[in-house]
C-alpha cells in the first residue's frame, strides 16, 4: 500500500494590458479591454512518502504553457530552491486552456503575431504566479489518500459537440455518425483525480475532460477563464462551504479536446 503526502496551492496570474492581444483564436480583433473574472493557478504535489520521489501538477487559466514558461519556472525553482529538487521530469506544467487570458508570452515570434508582440509583464506574471502555487502546495503536504473516479455522461445529454465529423467518420474504428449526432462523437468520460486526508476529509481534485475553453467567442473584449475556469471557481466554494475548509482547491484540466467544442454547430 503506497503512502502519500499531498499539496496544493492556488496563486493569481491576472495581468491586463490594455489593447493587447488575448491568446487563443489568432485574431488581431481579440484584445483585452477590460477583466471580467480573475485567473489563477492551482498547483499539486504529490510525493511518495516512501521514496520520497514526487511529481508535481500545475494547471493554469491561460491558453497553454510555452516551453519559455517552463524554462523560467524550473530555472528560479533550481536557483532560489535547490532543496524541492525540481528537474523538467518531476513538473507537469498545464494549462485549462481558455482562449480569453492574456497572449504575449512565448519566445517563438509566431505565437505573438496577433498580441503583437512578447509581453514581459504577462510572461513575468505567470512564472511568478506559477511558483507562488507551487511553494504553497509544498508548504501544504500532508498525509493524504488518493482516488481516481471516472464517470459517463449519459448519451441524450449534449454535453460537447465534435466539430469536425468528417474527420471523425473517417476513423476505421468507430460507429458512423451524422451530424445531429455530433454530441457523441466525443470521448464521453470525466476522470477526476481526488485527494483527501486519511480522516476523509477533502483537500483537492483535478477533473479531466475534453472540451475547448470557448465558450466565450472571439469577439470577446474581457479577460476571462471560461467555462472550466466557472466550473473550478463554483466547485472549490461548494466544497469550502459543505466541509468548512476555505483550503480545498480544484483545478479542471484539459482531456482530449481536439475537434470538441462547448458550442452547438
Amino acid at each position: 500500500l503506497m503512502s502519500y503526502k499531498i499539496g496544493c496551492g492556488k496563486a493569481d496570474i491576472t495581468v491586463f494590458v490594455y489593447g493587447k492581444g488575448m491568446m487563443g483564436y489568432g485574431m488581431h480583433p481579440n484584445v483585452a479591454k477590460s477583466v471580467e473574472t480573475p485567473l489563477s493557478v492551482r498547483a499539486f504535489v504529490l510525493q511518495d512518502t516512501q521514496t520520497n520521489n514526487k511529481v508535481t501538477m500545475v494547471v493554469a487559466e491561460i491558453c497553454f504553457y510555452t516551453i519559455a514558461l517552463k524554462d523560467a519556472v524550473l530555472k528560479k525553482l533550481q536557483s532560489e530552491h535547490p532543496e524541492l529538487r525540481y528537474t523538467n521530469a518531476n513538473l507537469m506544467l498545464s494549462a485549462q486552456h481558455t482562449h480569453s487570458a492574456a497572449g504575449g508570452y512565448s519566445h517563438h515570434i509566431l505565437y505573438n503575431l496577433t498580441i503583437p508582440g512578447f509581453q514581459p509583464l504577462v510572461f513575468n506574471k505567470i512564472v511568478e504566479g506559477t511558483i507562488t502555487a507551487i511553494l504553497q502546495a509544498e508548504n501544504s503536504l500532508t498525509d493524504a489518500k488518493i482516488n481516481l473516479i471516472n464517470g459517463e455522461f449519459a448519451p441524450h445529454l449534449p454535453v460537447a459537440f465534435n466539430r469536425s465529423m468528417l474527420a471523425y467518420n473517417n476513423n476505421p474504428d468507430v460507429k458512423k455518425l451524422t451530424n445531429k449526432e455530433n454530441h457523441l462523437a466525443i470521448d464521453r468520460t470525466m476522470k477526476l483525480l481526488r485527494f483527501d486526508t486519511p480522516e476523509g476529509k477533502p483537500i483537492g481534485s483535478i477533473n479531466w475532460f475534453g472540451v475547448h475553453t470557448t465558450s466565450i467567442s472571439n469577439d470577446n473584449t474581457r479577460l476571462c477563464y471560461d467555462n472550466k475556469g466557472y466550473a473550478a471557481a463554483y466547485f472549490e466554494q461548494d466544497i469550502q462551504q459543505q466541509t468548512n475548509n476555505q483550503q480545498f482547491i480544484a483545478a479542471f484540466a484539459q482531456d482530449v479536446a481536439g475537434d470538441v467544442s462547448p458550442n452547438y454547430k
